[in-house]
């Protein structure tokens, strides 16, 4: 099993979401009701609801394994301080939680 499962999700999730936003970007500014409108909205909802998951099993991880997960503090802080600025209140939130259950072990995985 890759302990570096969590940071890899949300990695490839954020690149593919971010991908997925900017081609479903309208210029003309009108809202087209078609099909293929919905289609789009359920992949983007779908992704949201999935990188916030991948969010919060960062922080449920190191609330749950506690000490063996440190080496894997700094670089999933890394990956959390990256979607702080994220578009998405949902995903916002749930990086706010998951760098509260994360920084506490923050200083004990530099000393």
């Amino acid at each position: 099993m890759n302990a570096n499962y969590p940071v890899a999700t949300v990695k490839a999730l954020a690149a593919e979401g971010e991908d997925l936003m900017a081609n479903n970007s309208d210029d003309d500014g009108e809202e087209d009701l078609d099909e293929s409108n919905f289609q789009t909205m359920a992949t983007i909802t779908t992704f949201v609801y999935e990188k916030e998951m991948a969010i919060a099993a960062i922080g449920e991880i190191c609330l749950s394994v506690g000490e063996p997960f440190l080496p894997y503090v700094p670089e999933s802080l890394e990956v959390l301080l990256e979607l702080i600025e994220n578009d998405q209140n949902d995903i916002r939130q749930s990086v706010a939680v998951a760098l509260g259950r994360t920084l506490p072990y923050h200083s004990f995985s530099c000393a």
